[in-house]
C-alpha cells in the first residue's frame, strides 16, 4: 500500500490536466531515480574510474523537484526536470563518450519527457538547446577538440541524422502529451457541465411547484422526493425514501398503476393522465400525472410529475352544472315564451278578431237601417268598415308572426308556409326538400326547428345578398337534420363567434338544450350552410 501511494503522488481531484500531470511527472522522476541509482550501482561494481560526481548530482536534483512537486509547485518541478537531465546528458557527451551511445540515448529521453512535461514555448528552447548540444559535441569530435573520441565515426550525415531523429522524438512527444492533455481538459469541461447540470436540475427539482418523484418499476420505492411531492402525499421525504408506493396505499385503484407502468413500458412516456393518489391521512385526491422512463444509475426508474387537480375538478364540475341549470333555464324560458306566444296569439286571433268581425257586422246593420235615409251615414259606414278590415289583417299578421297557425300541423307544413312569406317579401327563390316518410316530432323540437329556419331566413334577408336558398329536411329511425343553405356573399363563422352574434348564439343554444348538434359553414364570397342535427325523441 505504501509503494502505491508512493507512485499515485499527490492528487488534484478537482483539476484533471494538473492531476494527469502530477501522475506524470511523478511515474517520470521516480523512473529517473531508478535509472540514475541502477547508474550509480553499475559504476560502483564495474567501471574502473568509480561513479562520475554527475550521477550523485542529478539524483539530489531530482529528489528535490520531487519534493518540490510535493510541497504544490508542480508546474516549477515540471519545467526543471528536463532541464537537468539536458545538463547530464552533455556532461556526458563532452566527458564521456562524444557524439554516441548513452549521452545521445539520454538526450532522446530528456526530450520525450520534456515533450510531456513542458509547454510549447519552454519545450522548444529545451530541443532547440539539445540541438546545439548534439551538433556543438559532434563538431568538436570532427575537428579534433575532443581528444580520445571516435572522430572518424562522426560525420556531417550522422549528426544531421541524430538531429533529425531528435526532431521527430521531440515533436512526436509534445503532439502526443498535447492531444492527452487536450482530452483531459475537454473530459473535464465535460465533467464539469455535468456536475453543474445535475446541481442546476436538483435545484429545479426541489424549487418545482409540482410533485417530482423517482421511484422503482416494480413496486414504486421511491429514491427522489422534493418538497412539493412531500406536500401532496403528506409523507415526510425520510418516510418516503426507500419505502413503496405500492405498500403505502398509494393507489385506491391498484390497476390505474398498472396501466400506467404497462404503457410506460410500452411507450417510455405518458403524457397528462388523471388517476387518484391517497394521501397519509387517507384523503384521496385526484392528480393530473406525467411520467416517464429513465436509465438511473443503470437502473430503469420512473420520473414521475404530477400536480393536484381536485378543486381544479370540482369546479368544473360545478361550472358544467351551472351550464345545464343555464341551459335547462335557458330551455324553460323559450318554451314558456312560445307558450305565450301562443297563449297571445289565440287570443289576438279569437277575442280580438271576433270584436272585430262583430263590429263590422254592427257597422253593416247600420248600413241597411240607416243608409237608404241619410246617405251620408253610409258613405262613412263603409270608410269605417274599410278601416275594421285593414285592423283584422294587421291582427291576423300580428297573430300569425306570433304563432302560425300552420305549425300547428306539422313542421313541415309549418317551414312551407314560412318559405311562401318569406318568398313574398324578399323576391329570393327558396326550395325545400323534405323526405319521403312524415316524422312525428314533439312540440319543442318542431317549434325550434321553425324558428333556426326563421333565424336563417332572417340573416339571408338581411345581410346574405343571396338569390337561391335551400332548404333540406330529413330523417332516419333516431334523428332528424335541417340543412338552410344559400348563394350569398357568406361570413367569416369565427370572426362572428368573436363578436357573439346573439342570433348564432341563440340558435347553437337551442339545439344543446334538445342533445342536436349545429354546424355552421361559411366563408367570404362562398355562401352559407346551417346544418343541424337532433334526435326524433327526447
Amino acid at each position: 500500500m505504501e509503494i502505491k501511494q508512493l507512485l499515485a503522488g499527490p492528487r488534484y481531484p478537482d483539476d484533471a490536466e494538473r492531476d494527469a500531470l502530477a501522475r506524470i511527472f511523478n511515474i517520470v522522476a521516480l523512473g529517473v531515480l531508478l535509472a540514475l541509482s541502477f547508474a550509480v550501482v553499475n559504476n560502483l561494481l564495474f567501471s574502473q574510474t568509480g561513479v562520475p560526481v554527475v550521477l550523485p548530482a542529478t539524483i539530489a536534483c531530482v529528489g528535490a523537484l520531487i519534493a518540490c512537486a510535493r510541497l504544490g509547485r508542480l508546474r516549477l518541478a515540471s519545467v526543471l526536470l528536463a532541464p537537468v537531465l539536458l545538463v547530464v546528458s552533455t556532461y556526458f557527451l563532452l566527458i564521456r563518450d562524444g557524439v554516441h551511445d548513452t549521452g545521445v540515448v539520454l538526450i532522446a529521453g530528456t526530450l520525450f519527457i520534456g515533450g510531456i512535461l513542458m509547454r510549447r514555448r519552454a519545450f522548444v528552447i529545451l530541443t532547440i538547446a539539445a540541438i546545439v548540444v548534439i551538433l556543438g559535441t559532434g563538431y568538436a569530435e570532427i575537428t579534433g577538440s575532443l581528444q580520445n573520441r571516435l572522430s572518424s565515426f562522426t560525420d556531417i550525415r550522422y549528426l544531421i541524422g541524430i538531429c533529425l531523429v531528435l526532431l521527430i522524438i521531440a515533436i512526436a512527444a509534445h503532439f502526443v502529451a498535447e492531444s492527452l492533455l487536450r482530452s483531459l481538459r475537454e473530459v473535464g469541461e465535460k465533467s464539469a457541465a455535468l456536475g453543474e447540470s445535475e446541481a442546476r436540475l436538483a435545484k429545479m427539482i426541489e424549487a418545482s411547484p409540482e410533485a417530482i418523484t423517482i421511484a422503482s418499476v416494480e413496486d414504486g420505492t421511491f429514491i427522489l422526493v422534493n418538497p412539493a411531492g412531500e406536500r401532496l402525499c403528506g409523507y415526510t421525504r425520510e418516510e418516503l425514501i426507500g419505502n413503496s408506493a405500492v405498500k403505502l396505499g398509494f393507489y385506491p385503484d391498484p390497476e390505474a398503476r398498472q396501466r400506467l407502468v404497462a404503457d410506460l413500458q410500452r411507450n417510455e412516456v405518458v403524457y397528462g393522465r388523471e388517476i387518484r393518489l391517497r394521501r397519509k391521512n387517507g384523503e384521496v385526491r385526484d392528480i393530473l400525472l406525467s411520467a416517464a422512463l429513465i436509465d438511473f444509475r443503470g437502473s430503469k426508474l420512473i420520473l414521475f410529475q404530477g400536480i393536484d387537480i381536485t378543486e381544479r375538478k370540482s369546479a368544473e364540475k360545478a361550472l358544467r352544472e351551472h351550464e345545464v341549470m343555464l341551459r335547462e333555464l335557458a330551455a324553460h324560458h323559450d318554451s314558456v315564451r312560445e307558450g305565450e306566444r301562443a297563449h297571445i296569439a289565440r287570443e289576438i286571433h279569437d277575442e280580438l278578431g271576433q270584436a272585430l268581425t262583430a263590429l263590422k257586422m254592427d257597422l253593416s246593420l247600420l248600413t241597411l237601417k240607416f243608409g237608404e235615409a241619410t246617405p251620408q251615414i253610409r258613405e262613412q259606414v263603409q270608410e269605417l268598415k274599410g278601416r275594421v278590415d285593414a285592423i283584422i289583417q294587421v291582427v291576423r299578421d300580428v297573430a300569425t308572426t306570433l304563432r302560425p297557425a300552420a305549425l300547428d300541423l306539422g313542421i313541415l307544413p309549418g317551414v312551407e308556409w314560412l318559405v311562401e312569406e318569406f318568398q313574398k317579401r324578399s323576391g329570393i327563390r327558396c326550395t325545400v326538400s323534405v323526405a319521403d316518410s312524415e316524422v312525428a316530432l314533439g312540440e319543442d323540437r318542431s317549434v325550434v326547428l321553425f324558428r333556426i329556419v326563421q333565424e336563417s331566413l332572417t340573416n339571408v334577408s338581411r345581410h346574405a345578398s343571396a338569390r337561391n336558398v335551400q332548404i333540406l329536411l330529413d330523417h332516419d329511425a333516431e334523428r332528424i337534420r335541417l340543412d338552410v343553405e344559400d348563394d350569398g356573399v357568406g361570413f367569416d363563422v369565427d370572426a362572428a363567434r368573436r363578436k357573439k352574434t346573439f342570433g348564432l348564439l341563440g340558435i347553437q343554444e337551442r339545439v344543446i338544450m334538445l342533445r342536436g348538434e349545429l354546424k355552421i359553414t361559411s366563408a367570404p364570397g362562398h355562401g352559407t350552410r346551417v346544418s343541424v342535427s337532433m334526435p326524433i325523441e327526447p
